[in-house]
């Protein structure tokens, strides 16, 4: 069965005609919204009898109750945005195996990379949500494989677009990432994964530590989205968090002062030096039609050789 649709209108922050929406959320949840409006495919800020939530729709029933065991594990004050129950009592609504949460809606505004004290806000929100939630055993967390397991398979799936560099005449770009990635991520992959991640159990990533997912208010900071939430070694947030900076460090040394104790960890080296962050962005999109293939191509090569000399910076500092 098809699912119908809700959203009879298109277009990130258009007010929306939601009597259907609305009429679900009122029934299922005992929400009345007086005003919506989307702010993204699956996100919406909406305006209530019981003041302003955001309404997200969720395609994974299991990362909403692995999300609800955390928010309820941790004490409020711990510098997150939780869900909330719905005026009465659910935890999550459910139509069609989506889920829909609320969460309060805050002041502020999300903080951008582009300033180094953004930057360190994030930081020290990343240690402390790794410090208190620390320990915590959560039944719904499943089995991850490991970090190069992922990255493998954005490699492989790279590889697939050797025939677009070759069209275009950027064979050499292909093969020099092809060569440098595939000798770093052997590097990366012969860690012994399975004593690192035994040795991580109850340790738990936010898993997407992006600028946007950041809200600061008078030098109050709270971490949203936990959907990619998952147990492992805590380096992998701090691998993740280290090459969204490297568009915006004009030098190895401020990496390493924002890195702190970080700069050191041998697993954390070896992580930074895979692209894994070039890689996702050019795997997006791939194959789909109507992309510009030459700007995508530009934009990669310019990357790419931003990259190399960031690499050569780096491999003798910690050397």
């Amino acid at each position: 069965m098809n699912k119908p649709s809700y959203f009879p209108y298109e277009g990130s922050g258009e007010t929306l005609p939601y009597h259907r929406l609305s009429a679900f959320l009122y029934k299922e949840g005992g929400l009345l919204v007086h005003k919506l409006k989307r702010l993204k495919m699956h996100l919406f800020d909406i305006e209530t009898s019981y003041g302003k939530f955001i309404l997200k729709r969720h395609l994974s029933l299991h990362k909403v109750n692995l999300q609800w065991e955390l928010f309820e594990s941790l004490p409020s004050s711990t510098g997150i945005v939780p869900f909330e129950h719905f005026p009465n009592g659910r935890t999550y609504l459910t139509r069609y195996n989506d889920g829909w949460t609320i969460s309060r809606w805050m002041p502020g505004s999300v903080l951008t990379y582009t300033r180094r004290d953004d930057a360190m806000l994030a930081r020290e929100a990343i240690r402390k949500f790794h410090s208190v939630s620390n320990g915590l055993i959560l039944p719904s967390s499943k089995w991850r494989p490991p970090l190069c397991m992922l990255w493998k398979n954005r490699f492989e799936r790279f590889l697939t677009s050797e025939q677009l560099f070759r069209k275009h005449g950027k064979k050499d770009v292909f093969q020099s990432i092809y060569t440098y990635s595939a000798a770093s991520l052997k590097r990366f992959s012969v860690l012994d994964w399975a004593s690192i991640h035994h040795r991580s159990r109850t340790k738990w990533n936010h898993g997407d530590v992006a600028a946007h997912n950041f809200l600061t208010n008078k030098d109050e900071v709270w971490m949203l989205d936990f959907d990619l939430l998952h147990e492992g070694p805590h380096v992998y947030d701090w691998i993740q968090f280290g090459q969204r900076q490297l568009p915006y460090c004009t030098d190895v040394t401020e990496l390493a002062s924002l890195m702190g104790e970080w700069w050191t960890d041998a697993i954390w080296q070896r992580g930074m030096v895979f692209p894994a962050d070039i890689l996702r962005e050019f795997n997006r999109g791939l194959g789909e039609h109507g992309i510009d293939e030459i700007a995508k191509l530009k934009h990669l090569e310019f990357q790419w050789k931003r990259r190399l000399e960031f690499v050569d910076s780096f491999t003798n500092m910690v050397r």
